[in-house]
């Protein structure tokens, strides 16, 4: 029992606040959970149509069509190997053709552009023409070895001959 009543102690105001604010986020917190639980169920929903879409857009006809392209892809891609292959062969050729004697004739030749390597067989008219061609293949820089590796007379008297070449890659490029 008192006789002089106390007053009450009051909270100080930053408690307040801080109780209020406290409050407010909690409910914040709700809110945004909620809000986030019907985004996601949305996104889901969005990414099953989407999913679907792209299942009806695989039919039969556009897979045939993708392998359709496919396929002709690697044809252009084979005919650009095959264009490049042939500007070089044909750089070479230019080349070959300075490099041949007169009196000599080439019937078949097999070049290898990845190793350099070339075989070709001819005839000639004779012996004289034929040392003349190996001399020439011999003293050019861009031919690294040159070997005569048949020789035989024809049925007209012309000289037979198969040459084995080894070239510079830089001529073939």
């Amino acid at each position: 029992m008192e006789i002089i009543p106390k007053p009450e102690i009051q909270a100080p105001p930053w408690q307040k606040n801080l109780f209020y604010f406290s409050i407010a986020l909690l409910i914040g917190l709700i809110l945004i959970f909620f809000i986030l639980g019907i985004l996601q169920k949305r996104s889901l929903v969005s990414f099953e149509n989407i999913k679907t879409e792209i299942s009806q857009e695989k039919t039969p006809q556009n897979l045939a069509l993708e392998k359709e392209m496919k396929t002709i892809e690697k044809k252009i891609n084979a005919f650009s190997q095959i264009s490049e292959e042939h500007y070089r062969v044909s750089k070479f050729l230019k080349e070959l053709e300075t490099l041949s004697h007169p009196r000599t004739w080439y019937s078949n030749f097999v070049l290898n552009t990845q190793t350099g390597e070339l075989t070709i067989s001819g005839l000639a008219d004779n012996f004289t023409a034929l040392g003349q061609q190996l001399l020439i293949f011999n003293n050019n820089p861009k031919i690294l070895a040159a070997d005569l590796s048949k020789v035989a007379i024809g049925k007209k008297g012309q000289i037979e001959f198969t040459f084995k070449i080894s070239l510079d890659p830089s001529i073939l490029k």
